[in-house]
C-alpha cells in the first residue's frame, strides 16, 4: 500500500503519531505537494524559533523567503519532483551552524 493511499486516520492513531513525532528527539516537519507545513514538532520549534501555531497550514515558502532560491530549496524542489524523494546532505549556516541529513518524500 502506498502512503498516498493509507486509510485516514483516526483521532487515536492521531494521537499517537503524534506523541511519536515529539518523542523522537529531533525536529520534524512535513510539507504536502502544495508546500504547506502540515507537521512541525517542539523540536522543529525550538530550531526554527517558531511556534507550531505561526508554521501550521502555511506555506514553507512563504514561511522562508527566499529559500526557494538557495541551493537546498532547489534540492527540495527536485526532490519533491520525483516519486521516491531523495536524501539531501547539508552543511548549514546561519542560526543552525550543523551538519544534517534530510529525507525529502513526496506523501501526496
Amino acid at each position: 500500500m502506498t502512503i498516498s493511499k493509507l486509510p485516514r486516520p483516526t483521532s487515536d492513531s492521531e494521537t499517537e503519531l503524534g506523541l511519536i513525532l515529539e518523542g523522537i528527539g529531533e525536529g520534524f516537519y512535513a510539507v504536502g505537494r502544495d508546500w504547506r507545513v502540515r507537521r512541525f514538532n517542539s523540536e522543529a520549534a525550538r530550531h526554527f524559533g517558531r511556534a507550531p501555531a505561526e508554521v501550521l497550514g502555511r506555506s514553507l515558502w512563504e514561511l522562508f523567503p527566499g529559500a526557494r532560491e538557495t541551493d537546498l530549496g532547489r534540492l527540495f524542489l527536485q526532490a519533491m519532483a520525483t516519486p521516491q524523494g531523495r536524501e539531501i546532505g547539508n552543511r548549514f549556516g546561519g542560526r543552525c551552524r550543523a551538519l544534517a541529513t534530510l529525507w525529502v518524500v513526496p506523501l501526496g
